[in-house]
């Protein structure tokens, strides 16, 4: 049986390079002409942000001609339904402390008027009492909640139903 030589491969064009990774590569002493090196760079390329660069960008329009703008724009609806989504939790959670002053200034003012009424009717020491816990018991916890890290009383609690 005769030898026949295996069929010839075009060579490869050359993979194209940024010439900032060109002379990283020639700064770590490597050829940036080998075509293996190249190919592993462009394998580990990659950019960070919602947009790629302008190269990619112009790549891009030479596949689609209006995918740059598409890109763009779909950027800008992302940014906006973010900025929408930050915008409710900030107004959710100002309603939440709005509404936990109110309720805490209702306790209070019970508190209070309570303490009034045991003052005149009964005890002042218990009146006294009752004052400064329906004054002082809002207070502290609103100091607590600043003073504290979040989740520590949550860890706290679960330690103590072990």
């Amino acid at each position: 049986m005769p030898e026949t030589d295996p069929p010839s491969v075009a060579p490869s064009p050359p993979i194209p390079l940024p010439p900032e990774a060109e002379r990283r590569l020639r700064e770590i002493g490597d050829d940036p002409t080998d075509q293996r090196i190249r190919r592993a760079v462009l394998l580990g390329t990659s950019f960070a942000g919602p947009i790629p660069p302008p190269e990619v960008l112009r790549e891009y329009r030479q596949v689609v001609p209006e995918l740059p703008e598409r890109i763009v724009g779909w950027t800008e609806i992302q940014l906006q339904h973010r900025h929408a989504l930050e915008r409710q939790a900030a107004d959710a959670a100002e309603r939440l402390r709005n509404r936990g002053q109110v309720i805490s200034g209702g306790l209070a003012a019970m508190g209070l008027a309570l303490a009034g009424a045991v003052g005149i009717w009964g005890n002042p020491f218990v009146a006294a009492t009752l004052a400064i816990v329906a004054v002082g018991g809002p207070t502290a916890a609103f100091i607590l909640a600043r003073a504290l890290p979040p989740g520590r009383a949550d860890a706290r609690a679960r330690s103590q139903d072990l």
